[in-house]
């Protein structure tokens, strides 16, 4: 899937959309697989805005396991507030925490805090958690 979204471009992208299928690419974004985070670019050029508010909550998510594929996207493709922020709708406090919590120790792990990482925990910091 991601060889193809990368070969094809827009038009293997708007199949996946059609077909749902753009939902694998968004799990496989979301456990951290990083040629996924990479295809995201390709994917973002093309999103509407639903797609595009999905892809960045995958991207969000998948901070805390792969920080620096993330980040690396940061400033060509998103912003920090893109892709730093709770990627849940009406999600528990619980959930919302533990986002920020494990975001934040993926993030301040890594061996390099690039001007992204290091925007990304300053915006991660600011959020009042439980």
């Amino acid at each position: 899937m991601v060889g193809r979204l990368i070969s094809e471009g827009e038009p293997y992208f708007r199949q996946l959309v059609s077909t749902g299928h753009i939902e694998v690419l968004f799990d496989e974004i979301e456990k951290g697989n990083v040629a996924a985070i990479r295809a995201s670019a390709i994917a973002a050029e093309f999103s509407d805005a639903s797609v595009s508010l999905a892809l960045r909550f995958s991207l969000s998510r998948a901070i805390v396991y792969s920080p620096d594929a993330v980040m690396a996207l940061i400033p060509e493709v998103f912003s920090v507030s893109d892709l730093c922020t709770i990627p849940y709708i009406e999600a528990s406090g619980e959930v919302e925490s533990d986002h920020v919590k494990n975001a934040l120790t993926a993030l301040e792990s890594v061996g390099y805090i690039s001007d992204a990482h290091a925007g990304c925990i300053r915006i991660y910091k600011a959020i009042p958690v439980e």
